[in-house]
């Protein structure tokens, strides 16, 4: 009888501390994530990292200069797909892809936008690849961050999208 008490105690236990691992393991998991990208959330913002983390619809398109000799993103983006969306998020939503702490001095020609957009509010990212710079866009709030250390990644699939979206313009 001692050993059936002890088993049934003994497998209540348990049971109880793998719960409360679980549930601390997702709690930590949580954190972890916006963890890794709360120096970017402390420049750019909460509002735009949010459109960026859970967009509906994002958009590419090259920059082209308006009358006023403006950045704009040129007529007619293309929509990404899934994967190139969360490919995106993954690179710029990580705090170790950034330098916060200087902004070298380079005159910013952007040549690609990503129109992020959710419920009728959109935050505009604007890329330098030369100089391996965004500029963050949300109404009139603008923040130019560098991405060195994940240059060769993302300038990468931006090459790879204006490749895409060259194509598509020769082939209509």
């Amino acid at each position: 009888m001692f050993k059936r008490i002890f088993g049934n105690e003994f497998f209540i236990v348990m049971l109880i501390a793998s719960l409360a691992i679980t549930v601390g393991s997702c709690r930590t998991t949580e954190k972890n994530e916006s963890s890794q990208y709360q120096h970017l959330t402390e420049r750019v913002g909460t509002t735009m990292v949010k459109e960026i983390s859970n967009p509906k619809q994002v958009s590419v398109a090259r920059v082209i200069r308006d009358k006023d000799n403006k950045p704009i993103m040129a007529p007619k983006p293309h929509v990404l797909t899934g994967d190139k969306v969360a490919a995106l998020k993954k690179m710029l939503l990580n705090d170790q892809g950034f330098f916060f702490d200087k902004t070298k001095k380079c005159l910013f020609i952007p040549e690609i936008a990503f129109r992020f957009e959710n419920s009728g509010k959109e935050v505009v990212l604007m890329f330098n690849l030369g100089c391996n710079q965004i500029k963050f866009i949300e109404g009139d709030k603008t923040v130019i961050l560098d991405y060195d250390p994940m240059a060769d990644a993302l300038n990468a699939f931006c090459k790879e999208i204006l490749d895409q979206l060259d194509k598509e313009h020769h082939n209509n």
